[in-house]
């Protein structure tokens, strides 16, 4: 019997967030968006960056994230639905085989409803540095949450997930509203109205509900100030890193890198913007430190690599030497403790790219 996790497959391994092997169903209602938004927004087409024509209404879901979260991201689910060379582009990627990944990009969408507007995601990293003895059930379970909004079809997306799951949904109520879950009661799904629905960790959907019910505060402070501060794009996220849930994460992963992972240490803030403008794919990463000497080394690192790529001594596979040559215009500059990472993919890399995407191999989208 497959369980909502494991559909969902948040699972943090290591202390990371990743994806837990097995199972096939909720990641086509909520895991399956963030993935298809984000491939989709690094393989899109055309269609111009657009102003941004938010009404008060779908500035709702800002509202709903609760305080706790660190991480706060934003997919515009309207712009990549309603580009025919984004659905193109998708439909000539490879599929990768023993994975149900859809194979159009209308089905895709169609799983959880029509007429998509936004997509708002949230985290709390801070509990990824718990041990798991020190860690409450709810905590060990991790702590995220999706937010969409749209013409959701329920009954269709419930059915979906109870015959994919094999097993009939059970619900709760809270707040006045119903959450749907699995016998496992790990994650949940609840529809706040015909156009907003919440999916996630049962605590997160909880505390979204709370939230609405003026029971708990609405995320404010830096890293909502960050968020507001990137602006329009098809895709942004903002995150203030808990020193210990990332030295843990490093010292995990040191012994695999061939670089120093350590020098990340001393990383306060992330964000990153995903936009489409005229026939380049504007890219932004900035990364604040908590000294500007250790901003300045993480330049020097970056730096050095970027001149690596460069060298004729490098053994590129051919499909890739586009985009090798490409980062070779990577721009790295330094304000203060923060370094600022951009750079535009032309449509035609982006294009070369698509045809090498497998989805089987994303740790989003594991095998069967």
């Amino acid at each position: 019997m497959t369980t909502i996790r494991e559909i969902v497959r948040f699972k943090y391994d290591d202390k990371l967030l990743r994806m837990k092997k097995g199972g096939t169903m909720l990641r086509k209602a909520s895991i399956l968006l963030i993935t298809l938004a984000l491939l989709v927004s690094m393989l899109a087409g055309c269609g111009d960056s657009k102003t941004d024509t938010t009404t008060a209404k779908s500035i709702t879901p800002i509202k709903l994230v609760p305080q706790k979260a660190d991480v706060l991201g934003y997919i515009d689910l309207a712009r990549i639905s309603s580009d025919q060379d984004i659905a193109e582009l998708y439909n000539s990627m490879p599929k990768g085989e023993g994975t149900e990944f859809p194979q159009t990009f209308e089905g895709a969408l169609e799983i959880v409803g029509k007429d998509l507007e936004q997509c708002v995601l949230f985290a709390d990293l801070s509990s990824m540095s718990k041990s798991d003895g020190a860690s409450s059930e709810a905590e060990n379970n991790g702590y995220l949450g999706i937010i969409i909004t749209g013409t959701l079809d329920k009954d269709g997306l419930l059915k979906f997930i109870e015959s994919t799951a094999g097993e009939p949904l059970a619900s709760t109520d809270y707040k006045g509203y119903r959450i749907q879950s699995d016998s496992s009661n790990e994650m949940g799904i609840v529809f706040i109205s015909e156009d907003e629905m919440v999916i996630g960790t049962m605590q997160a959907v909880k505390d979204v509900l709370a939230v609405k019910a003026g029971e708990q505060s609405a995320i404010k402070g830096k890293v909502l100030d960050g968020y507001n501060d990137l602006g329009n794009a098809l895709f942004k996220l903002a995150a203030a890193v808990p020193a210990e849930a990332l030295g843990e994460s490093l010292n995990n992963s040191e012994s695999e890198s061939p670089i120093d992972l350590s020098m990340f240490k001393d990383v306060e803030t992330i964000s990153l913007t995903i936009d489409k403008k005229g026939q380049a794919f504007p890219l932004a990463l900035k990364l604040c430190f908590t000294s500007a000497d250790s901003a300045e080394n993480i330049k020097s690192l970056l730096g050095s690599l970027k001149a690596m790529l460069g060298s004729e001594a490098m053994d590129i596979p051919e499909e890739y030497q586009a985009l090798v040559s490409l980062l070779k215009d990577l721009k790295i500059t330094q304000n203060g403790s923060c370094i600022d990472i951009s750079i535009e993919l032309p449509i035609s890399i982006i294009e070369d790219l698509s045809k090498n995407v497998d989805p089987s191999q994303l740790p989003l989208l594991p095998n069967k």
